[in-house]
């Protein structure tokens, strides 16, 4: 919708048409490429650079967002699954134990980190972070939260296979915390959470 908009503003300017669909079939096309596609002429002036128009338009160039790659089948369960619980009350919800786990980083952040400094400070100690061979280790947690309640925090050291996840989280900590408190266990699809040894024990 918003590159349909665009190419519609662009396309009222001169010379611009051809660029204006090229955007909508080469969405990840950076600027200079861009005006190489469209126009193998010598450049023009700075004040027609595409790169300008697509500013005026109000584009700039960012990171795509990356998002889980789903199949029909994906989506068409997780819609099914919406519309079903789309008019519970907080009444239900509560009654709802949501568990999952994550991997930390311990010695860098996962993302890109910036900082402010002026010209020539490059290398001053407070603009360098220490880089660990191989980004060093982490560790992962796992635990569990309902409406006003929560597990115990899990430490795994490794891998969390199929075994250690029923051994581990299931058997020890999940089921009994479930059972205690009458709480309806969601997880997500990961392949440790839907195996068949966990899951027939889930539904034994």
């Amino acid at each position: 919708m918003i590159i349909a908009q665009v190419c519609l503003r662009l396309a009222t300017i001169k010379g611009h048409s051809k660029m204006c669909s090229s955007i909508t079939q080469h969405n990840g096309t950076d600027a200079a490429s861009l005006c190489n596609h469209t126009s193998p002429e010598p450049p023009h002036p700075a004040s027609s650079h595409p790169r300008n128009h697509l500013r005026e338009a109000h584009l700039h160039a960012c990171r795509p967002h990356r998002g889980l790659d789903l199949t029909a089948v994906c989506r068409h369960n997780r819609l099914e699954w919406s519309n079903a619980h789309i008019q519970w009350r907080l009444a239900l919800w509560r009654g709802v134990l949501f568990t999952d786990e994550s991997r930390f980083s311990l010695y860098r952040a996962d993302g890109r980190q910036r900082v402010w400094r002026h010209v020539g400070e490059r290398f001053a100690d407070v603009n360098v972070v220490d880089r660990v061979a191989h980004g060093g280790s982490g560790v992962m947690v796992w635990a569990g939260v309902s409406y006003g309640q929560r597990t115990q925090v899990h430490f795994i050291d490794g891998i969390l296979n199929v075994q250690r996840y029923h051994d581990e989280i299931l058997r020890p900590i999940d089921v009994p915390f479930i059972h205690d408190h009458h709480l309806m266990l969601q997880h997500d699809n990961a392949l440790p959470h839907v195996a068949r040894i966990c899951t027939q024990f889930l539904e034994a």
